[in-house]
């Protein structure tokens, strides 16, 4: 039987069970309050605010640390120096690197005056042509000498700068690896650090939830401990598979955090989620009017107008009002058009009640 065919059987019923009714009787009347419709919903989960990327410093190059006065949690800044190496070695390096020039310019120096003064004799005829070659051979030599001892320099020059470990960027300390006074070799952690402003909330959903999400989709999270900061963050993440029996990973970051948030905070993400359902809102089959309230609206019309009841309150009277119906679920009229929230629609005794009539509105259960 199709959905107008229900309507039009059950218009029929209620208007044969209709009565006649004293005209002085004050009925009390039960009604149904038309309320606004969620289109969300939200699903909150615990988790730890994680860094979202922790960075390991490490020095370039190898030697004896200063004293080390970093502290787990300590907040650094761009530019702070984390750590240092004792600079006696390096300083000594410079030096010899130095000297090393002084001495392969003066070499080069004798060896180009040497070239010049044989060059001289040559043309005096008092030198050989091969005495000449020797003397040009030396100079190239010391050249070489004199640019490899320049660039060993530079590179004490450089080596010594790198003594110094230096924050890249604002945040904290995430551990550190090293004493005071110890030795370090090259590349060996130092510290490790996060971001201020950067972290991550991890957590899991089910199959119904992963198929929601997207990249991208905003979340919000919130303090355990201080309720009214809520953070902004997206979805970063998705599991393709399941960690455990219908549980997908989610990564949401944030990267709006104030400076004195922390890692290790719990927090609580929240996302919302659009209600797939249909417009308009529903009322019980009981609070339609039985006489002649279906019609088309046109010629081949998907939806029927219907008549119910409305409680005015300011003469305590029912109002017939016409509206739009679509469909039936779950013994519910789905109304597509004709009511608004704070409508009191007449939900029993239908069938004795008719417009104008005096009424005193019940209490809701």
């Amino acid at each position: 039987m199709t959905k107008k065919n229900i309507l039009s059987a059950l218009a029929m019923l209620l208007a044969l069970t209709t009565p006649v009714m004293a005209q002085d009787v004050v009925r009390g009347l039960k009604t149904v309050l038309i309320e606004e419709v969620d289109t969300t919903i939200s699903r909150r989960y615990p988790s730890v605010l994680v860094p979202a990327d922790v960075s390991t410093m490490s020095f370039e190059v190898g030697g004896k640390l200063n004293e080390v006065t970093l502290d787990i949690g300590q907040s650094i800044r761009t530019g702070d120096v984390l750590a240092s190496l004792d600079e006696t070695s390096f300083q000594l390096d410079l030096q010899r690197a130095h000297a090393s020039v002084e001495q392969a310019q003066a070499q080069f120096d004798s060896a180009s005056e040497t070239l010049a003064r044989q060059k001289t004799l040559l043309e005096r005829g008092s030198a050989t042509k091969v005495s000449v070659d020797n003397a040009n051979t030396s100079a190239v030599s010391a050249r070489a000498q004199l640019e490899q001892a320049q660039a060993a320099y530079e590179t004490a020059q450089k080596t010594l700068t790198k003594t110094k470990l230096m924050a890249p960027f604002n945040g904290f300390v995430n551990t550190v690896g090293v004493q005071s006074f110890g030795n370090v070799a090259a590349g060996a952690t130092v510290a490790t650090l996060y971001r201020s402003d950067s972290f991550e909330v991890k957590f899991t959903v089910n199959f119904d939830t992963v198929n929601m999400l997207a990249l991208g989709k905003e979340a919000h999270v919130r303090l355990a401990a201080r309720p009214s900061t809520v953070l902004t963050g997206r979805v970063t993440e998705i599991g393709a598979r399941a960690d455990q029996v219908s549980s997908f990973p989610v990564v949401v970051t944030v990267t709006d955090a104030p400076a004195d948030v922390r890692a290790g905070l719990a927090v609580e993400a929240e996302l919302d989620f659009s209600l797939i359902s249909s417009p308009g809102y529903s009322i019980p089959l009981s609070a339609l009017i039985g006489d002649n309230m279906f019609s088309d609206t046109s010629e081949n019309a998907e939806v029927e107008t219907a008549g119910v009841y409305l409680f005015d309150e300011a003469t305590s009277t029912v109002k017939r009002h016409s509206i739009t119906i679509f469909g039936v679920r779950n013994n519910q009229l789905l109304v597509a058009d004709g009511l608004k929230p704070g409508d009191r629609v007449a939900s029993a005794g239908v069938p004795f009640l008719r417009e104008g009539m005096k009424v005193k509105l019940l209490a809701d259960k």
